[in-house]
């Protein structure tokens, strides 16, 4: 175990370092591309090695590269070297970078709160309803009548159908639907709240529900058809056989046994899913004009801001780094046999 945990630090360790040098070169080329829009196409050839001097591309790309490391640890997204100090301010300010710690503390914070929630509503909603699939799949008492039967057959088909639906449906759509369904017709949630341009997302709690629940249906759709067929596996296992014959229900055996088998899958394919809900963030955040930092990409890349996207880009990365990290040590800690 130890061994594993040492191996999951290092390649953690090296692919935080890939997303970094990806994030350098792909700002080393933007700078080269970008001082037109910076400066204009009539920009002088003074403006222009200032330009290159300030951002520090006149600097060969090994040195770029240190200084570019330097101020990363320092909390800032740039590889100039020093603090530009032009004549031209609109240099000055481009070649100072982005503050990581302005994407961090406000639009971060808010992404991850938004994610919280949809996860902890997620995640047991999906089990729950994963093991009412199983446990209603093995159930054949006698007791029960040929309706009753009937009525639950058809109950587990519409729960299917609605949970693809879910997992199907694109968010956009999704979001739409749950907008006019909850917000437009029936009145009872609010939509696009204004204190949210502020970034005060706590401030009415009930604009949380419509973004929540639109990143959180799919997500119970995917955690359900997992979980279901992981405790229907564990159902025609050895321990439940034997469990079965020495007396124990269905229910009892998928809530002591094989509940635990399930939640290592839930956590495996929340982790491998982590990477597409930051992406599915962009859209709901911008949809709903919520401040997190996929809006806050959506809105650099419409403004053509390329290093605040280069920055979003670099911290999403790296938090998937540690997201699927911490998903490993849950998995470990639920069943340390596997590992």
């Amino acid at each position: 175990m130890i061994r594993y945990l040492l191996r999951r630090v290092g390649q953690s360790v090296i692919v935080v370092w890939l997303v970094v040098t990806a994030v350098f070169v792909l700002q080393h080329l933007q700078h080269g591309q970008l001082y037109r829009l910076i400066l204009g196409r009539l920009a002088y050839p003074a403006e222009i090695a200032a330009f290159n001097k300030a951002t520090g591309l006149s600097d060969p790309l090994p040195v770029q590269y240190g200084h570019f490391l330097l101020w990363l640890l320092r909390g800032q997204l740039t590889f100039a070297g020093s603090r530009p100090n032009t004549p031209w301010e609109v240099i000055n300010e481009y070649a100072s970078g982005v503050s990581l710690q302005q994407l961090v503390v406000g639009p971060l914070t808010n992404t991850l709160l938004l994610m919280g929630l949809a996860m902890l509503v997620s995640v047991p909603a999906g089990l729950a309803l994963g093991t009412w699939l199983a446990a209603s799949s093995r159930a054949t008492s006698p007791r029960r009548s040929s309706l009753t039967t009937k009525l639950v057959g058809a109950l587990r088909a519409t729960v299917n159908i609605f949970s693809l639906a879910g997992y199907g449906i694109p968010v956009m759509v999704l979001g739409l639907f749950l907008t006019q369904v909850l917000a437009v017709d029936a009145g009872l949630l609010p939509f696009n709240m204004i204190q949210w341009v502020q970034g005060d997302v706590l401030s009415d709690p009930a604009g949380l529900v419509l973004p929540v629940l639109t990143l959180a249906i799919p997500n119970v759709a995917l955690f359900s058809h997992y979980s279901a067929a992981s405790m229907s596996e564990g159902l025609v296992s050895d321990y439940a056989i034997k469990a079965q014959a020495v007396g124990a229900s269905t229910w009892r055996i998928l809530t002591r046994h094989v509940a635990r088998n399930a939640a290592v899958s839930v956590a495996t394919i929340a982790a491998t899913r982590i990477p597409m809900i930051f992406s599915i963030q962009v859209v709901l955040e911008a949809y709903f004009q919520y401040p997190g930092i996929g809006n806050l990409a959506f809105e650099a890349a419409s403004a053509k801001e390329t290093p605040t996207v280069l920055g979003a880009v670099l911290v999403v990365g790296v938090l998937v780094v540690a997201f699927s990290f911490a998903a490993d040590m849950v998995c470990m800690a639920l069943d340390p046999r596997l590992f």
